[in-house]
């Protein structure tokens, strides 16, 4: 026979007082109860331990062996209880707590979000913001492991899952860089054109398809069907053979500076070199924090 539990709070919290006043009529007092109420609420948790917690005479009361053993344990529960009631309270008020955010690697953050940590750290002193950077190809892992709370990206390289919740922070544009060693790197003004038999790569870990998808509608543009396109390993090996004259690449200016001295760099139209840069999370992490951090990047007029 399955006997549903009926302890709680209530119970336990008349229990206490009456376990420190050892006085029904003094206990309902304090509780703002009628003394049924406090007797019935007791009789209830006598029934739910299974043995009586006082010993009652004519004009007086006092805890059995059990009930002083009880009134030990639930007052160190409800003494844990409050201090992690208060310690949840202070994070969700944004008073406390920690913030793991994650950036590719090479990621010139200074120009979107140094801001917004500033105005960040103003309202919410006590959080604590730690950084960290992270391949791209292992975003989804990342995030899901809660390694980051929150993760900085590209819109190509957003992750195709229901877990994930998306902020748009900034807009940002592709480029096409090729190096100072480059056949085409003396030559005035140079048009796509000039880059149609080129080597154009790309990096490994990205969003292999998204990244593709998004060279299409560069090549589509400028009526480019077929190109040659090889992978690095890393961004840095990219950059490393366009620098020494191998091939080009597309890159926005917040995944990497590029030194005018060692690359050239030519500009594309807007309407195909837009990329956003966005912050990523999984919906499943409670970390309060993270919807504190969020919405200093949700534009007010939206």
């Amino acid at each position: 026979f399955y006997r549903e539990e009926v302890m709680n709070s209530k119970q336990i919290e008349c229990f206490l007082c009456v376990a420190d006043c050892l006085n029904i009529s003094n206990s309902a007092k304090k509780l703002y109860a009628s003394q049924s109420a406090v007797s019935r609420q007791i009789s209830l948790l006598e029934e739910e331990l299974g043995f009586p917690l006082f010993v009652r005479g004519h004009n007086y009361l006092r805890l059995t062996p059990s009930g002083a053993a009880m009134f030990q344990t639930f007052r160190e529960i409800s003494h844990i209880f409050e201090s992690k009631r208060q310690a949840a309270a202070l994070l969700n008020e944004g008073n406390e707590g920690t913030l793991k955010i994650g950036f590719y690697c090479n990621m010139q953050v200074e120009t979107f979000f140094t801001a917004m940590v500033q105005q960040f750290h103003q309202k919410y002193p006590n959080i604590v913001l730690d950084y960290g950077c992270a391949p791209s190809g292992a975003l989804d892992s990342f995030i899901r492991s809660n390694y980051f709370d929150v993760i900085f990206m590209h819109d190509f390289d957003k992750i195709d899952s229901s877990e994930f919740l998306y902020e748009k922070v900034c807009r940002s544009h592709q480029k096409l860089v090729y190096g100072a060693k480059h056949p085409l790197a003396e030559r005035k003004d140079p048009e796509f054109s000039d880059f149609k038999n080129d080597l154009f790569w790309c990096v490994k870990d990205r969003n292999g398809m998204a990244h593709t998808r998004n060279q299409e509608k560069i090549f589509a543009y400028y009526g480019i069907e077929n190109w040659r396109r090889t992978e690095a390993p890393n961004i840095d090996t990219a950059l490393l053979n366009v620098r020494l004259g191998k091939g080009c690449i597309f890159l926005d200016p917040l995944t990497h500076y590029i030194s005018r001295d060692c690359y050239r760099i030519m500009e594309l139209p807007e309407e195909i070199s837009a990329v956003e840069i966005l912050l990523a999370w999984d919906k499943n992490n409670l970390n309060p924090a993270i919807s504190l951090f969020v919405n200093q990047f949700i534009k007010s007029d939206e």
